[in-house]
């Protein structure tokens, strides 16, 4: 294993704070050379759609992920959220749903479940569950010194390694394979193939992070600063100078 291998390979676990967004659409096994963001559509979960994403741990080439559905609303709301987030309670007259005839279409196709929050958690969880890949977008808080207070935002077309679910949440470790950036001619994303060495801004990031899981905690006590030492009263010029005698 080469030196660009182990930097890919190099496995962290975040800090907390350290997804400020994230999404995931269901994916085919490959990645397209170019995806318009209308074919995109809306995401099938989302931070904004009430979803929680942990990142048990994140390299330059893949991640493990832990995605929790939102809490069921309480019976006799509506599975929105009114003014300051509180659901909306049902009217008491609602009525009841209409008979379905025998001549009904059948369901739509799996992946058009993925249209935003108005959708059954657990359909959702169940076919992000049983699609190939996944596109993932996030965007991290940064830890690179030369980029401090700002954002890192990354696309991904990542294969499933091994998924697994529980009622309301998917443990799934995926293989990025392509990253997805914006075209500068269209409303586009444009993807390059990082399936060997990894995304290399995610591999400054991961670096970053341990960097800064290393650091001490407190400031180290002064000792000498070297940018004075010539100031200080034991070297200075005005000490009292020895001739080469005294020195030997």
């Amino acid at each position: 294993m080469d030196a660009h291998d182990r930097r890919a390979e190099k496995r962290v676990r975040p800090p907390g704070d350290a997804v400020l967004e994230f999404a995931l659409w269901p994916a085919g096994a490959a990645a397209p050379a170019r995806l318009a963001l209308a074919e995109l559509g809306p995401p099938a979960v989302s931070r904004r759609t009430g979803y929680r994403l942990l990142v048990a741990d994140i390299s330059a080439i893949g991640i493990g992920i832990e995605l929790s559905a939102p809490p069921p609303a309480p019976a006799g709301c509506l599975g929105r959220a009114g003014a300051g987030g509180a659901p909306i309670p049902a009217p008491a007259s609602a009525p009841a749903p209409a008979p379905v005839p025998a001549s009904a279409p059948a369901p739509a196709p799996a992946s058009a479940l993925a249209s935003g929050p108005a959708s059954d958690p657990a359909l959702i969880i169940d076919l992000l569950a049983g699609v190939p890949a996944l596109f993932l977008y996030l965007r991290l808080r940064d830890y690179r010194p030369q980029t401090a207070g700002e954002l890192l935002s990354l696309f991904f077309h990542a294969t499933a390694a091994r998924i697994t679910t529980t009622p309301g949440h998917l443990f799934a470790g995926l293989r990025f394979m392509r990253q997805g950036r914006g075209s500068p001619f269209d409303k586009a994303l444009e993807f390059l193939d990082v399936s060997r060495f990894g995304a290399p801004g995610l591999a400054a990031w991961i670096d970053a992070v341990v960097r800064d899981e290393h650091r001490p905690g407190h400031d180290p006590d002064p000792g000498v600063n070297l940018d004075r030492l010539l100031d200080e009263p034991g070297v200075s010029a005005s000490s009292p100078t020895r001739s080469q005698d005294d020195v030997s």
